[in-house]
């Protein structure tokens, strides 16, 4: 009997398809093990959307005074440590290996 060609089976994988899966996991493994290598800027980032949280909740808790910390102190920790940690990551995985 001929499987159909929209059956989708987990005992038969499809030629081709699982190396490319395990490369892509592997490679995003590897970049992520470098994103966290930059430890320093993560923080940066997890700092900003910590406090960027803590304002959204006091604004939520009290609407008639001010926020907490401004937008424009917390927003640019959380962007700014994750994006510099990404492309230093980045920056890492492309040079070549001394």
């Amino acid at each position: 009997m001929r499987d159909a060609p929209g059956d989708v089976r987990l005992d038969k994988p499809r030629a081709g398809r699982i190396p490319v899966v395990n490369d892509a996991l592997a490679s995003l493994g590897e970049f992520y093990g470098k994103v966290i290598r930059r430890w320093y800027a993560v923080g940066i980032g997890v700092i900003g959307g910590i406090l960027g949280l803590a304002s959204t909740l006091y604004a939520e808790a009290k609407p008639e005074a001010h926020s907490l910390v401004p937008l424009w102190v917390w927003l640019p920790l959380l962007a700014g440590g994750f994006l510099v940690a990404i492309i230093w990551a980045f920056h890492d995985v492309r040079s070549p290996a001394l």
